[in-house]
């Protein structure tokens, strides 16, 4: 006789447990009919029993077991025909589907929505233009500060015009709190272009030394000339680039490090004005803090600067102890010094 079971599992022993559930009504033929065994599991207190239902198909009479927590739903398949004198039929499981926690279709998740008020919060961004003047300028900028430093004594000789940038890496006190072999803010930054720019007849395509000059014949000189200035305590990080983006980076550094001999104390860039100039002009107040240039000795350049020696200490020691304002720099910086 066909039979369907209820099977409950041993969690100890790991197997199955059965005992019949439903029977076949004596009108139900024996031979070739599948048997269903109805096995059903649910949530422990999770919800009342169901209420039994019952129907007739084909003479078999099929009723809705209570759901326990142990118990799984389970259709099965006869291997053989059933046996005489009630023997059981062997069962094959083809699935095996937890009834209370039936798969849910995923649903989307929920969209983020602004507050009621967003806009009073909300921020404001500039659209960066790569194209926009500073920031070319700190694109030359960056290329600069890759490159390692060198001893400003021993730049070899080399071709083109660019940009540069002096560190102090020395004792003198005045200048101790930028004074770093890592060379992390610069005492000076210039350019050099090649001649002619001014009167819009360079040419870049020639073999121009520039950079070199400036650096070497101009600074290195300046700084070896000076009275209380070293040049093993300096150094120099350089880069040649076109001369359109030069005037950039250079402003953009300036405005960004603000260095001391740029924004503070004017004239260290200064050449010899001539022997006319020298007699009639004033003494830049590089020279005045740092003596030592023949050509700005009282005996050539007889006219003090409009700034003592004192006054630009003054200035550079409030400058490194956070006193002075943005706006307190840019009126030192639009001073008329010569």
């Amino acid at each position: 006789m066909g039979e369907a079971y209820r099977g409950v599992v041993d969690h100890a022993a790991g197997v199955w447990r059965t005992s019949p559930i439903v029977q076949h009504s004596a009108s139900t033929p024996k031979a070739g009919r599948s048997a269903t065994m109805a096995v059903r599991r649910g949530v422990a207190g999770s919800e009342a029993l169901r209420r039994r239902q019952s129907r007739t198909r084909f003479g078999v009479t099929r009723q809705r077991q209570p759901i326990h927590s142990n118990t799984f739903v389970i259709q099965l398949r006869p291997t053989h025909h059933p046996q005489p004198n009630g023997a059981r039929l062997s069962t094959t499981p083809l699935f095996a589907t937890p009834e209370g926690e039936r798969e849910q279709a995923p649903k989307a998740p929920k969209t983020p929505r602004k507050g009621k008020a967003w806009y009073a919060t909300a921020r404001h961004f500039e659209a960066y233009n790569p194209l926009d003047l500073d920031n070319l300028g700190r694109s030359v900028e960056g290329e600069l500060l890759a490159r390692d430093p060198e001893p400003l004594g021993s730049v070899a000789p080399m071709y083109g015009s660019g940009i540069y940038a002096l560190y102090y890496n020395g004792s003198h006190e005045l200048y101790a709190p930028i004074s770093s072999p890592e060379c992390m803010v610069p005492i000076y930054v210039g350019q050099a272009r090649p001649k002619g720019t001014r009167k819009g007849v360079a040419d870049e395509s020639a073999d121009s030394v520039a950079l070199w000059d400036r650096i070497v014949k101009d600074h290195k000189s300046s700084i070896d000339q000076a009275c209380d200035l070293e040049v093993d305590d300096f150094l120099v990080r350089h880069l040649v680039a076109i001369e359109a983006f030069v005037s950039l980076a250079e402003r953009v550094m300036i405005r960004h490090h603000r260095p001391i001999w740029n924004s503070l104390v004017d004239g260290f860039g200064n050449h010899d004005p001539g022997a006319d100039r020298r007699r009639t002009g004033k003494r830049p107040p590089w020279d005045e803090l740092h003596p030592g240039r023949w050509w700005s000795h009282p005996l050539n350049m007889p006219t003090p600067s409009l700034v003592s020696a004192d006054l630009s200490r003054q200035r550079i020691e409030a400058f490194f102890a956070g006193q002075l304002s943005e706006e307190e720099i840019q009126s030192i910086e639009a001073e008329e010094t010569l």
